[in-house]
């Protein structure tokens, strides 16, 4: 893909909100030949809560996890290796002047799906869905190719496997437009390489209108 290729594989660009990044519960993340990049310089800028892991993050040159502000932690934590706190390198957001919808994305085109519901294991055509995507039930919901998150949330419960591992990206919109994988199964969600607006990315939230919060509840994200 051309333009900045940051090696952080998680990268939480505010610089002023405490607990920027806040990872709880029993979440379990694994980072290969990246670093994860908190550029906030609050107290709390990264918050580990319960007994969450953090492991294998290593790789010529993006090793580690920065925390421009301080870190802080709850309950038995295992991260590995330890934020550097205070971090005082450069930690800036190389995705600014990036947008899906002036580089191919039809962000304007009209709704595919509207309040979409999937229940148990089914494949999720690629398009628009006004209203988000709601699944629940037990199952693997299966993805592939874009998606458009517009006016709803992508909304998934109970104990669904999330498989996005043939390629995948979301572009959320509009009002209501959040990530809340509420289940505690496993996610495997792999940024698409195929010539798409959305390449290397697999969740974009739209500039304009940004979200306050969003929710990665699992067992162990790949």
């Amino acid at each position: 893909r051309s333009g900045p290729t940051p090696g952080g594989c998680i990268l939480a660009l505010n610089e002023r909100e405490a607990q920027s990044f806040y990872i709880f519960g029993t979440a379990d993340i694994t980072a290969t030949d990246c670093s994860i990049e908190v550029a906030s310089t609050a107290d709390c800028a990264m918050h580990a809560h319960g007994n969450p892991s953090i492991s294998r993050i290593d790789g010529d040159g993006t090793s580690g996890i920065h925390v421009a502000g301080t870190y802080c932690e709850q309950g038995p934590v295992d991260i590995d290796p330890p934020p550097t706190q205070g971090y005082g390198g450069d930690i800036d957001d190389p995705y600014r002047n990036t947008d899906p919808c002036a580089q191919g994305l039809n962000c304007s085109a009209p709704c595919d799906y509207t309040d979409a519901s999937f229940n148990g294991s089914a494949t999720a055509p690629a398009g628009v869905y006004c209203g988000g995507i709601t699944w629940t039930g037990n199952g693997t919901a299966t993805f592939g190719g874009d998606y458009i998150i517009r006016d709803g949330s992508l909304d998934i419960g109970g104990n669904v496997v999330i498989d996005g591992s043939a390629g995948v990206g979301f572009y959320l919109t509009g009002s209501g437009s959040f990530v809340n994988l509420r289940g505690t199964s496993d996610i495997t969600l792999v940024a698409q390489d195929n010539g798409s607006a959305l390449d290397g990315f697999v969740f974009f939230e739209d500039e304009k209108n940004p979200q306050e919060s969003h929710t990665l509840v699992m067992g162990r994200l790949q």
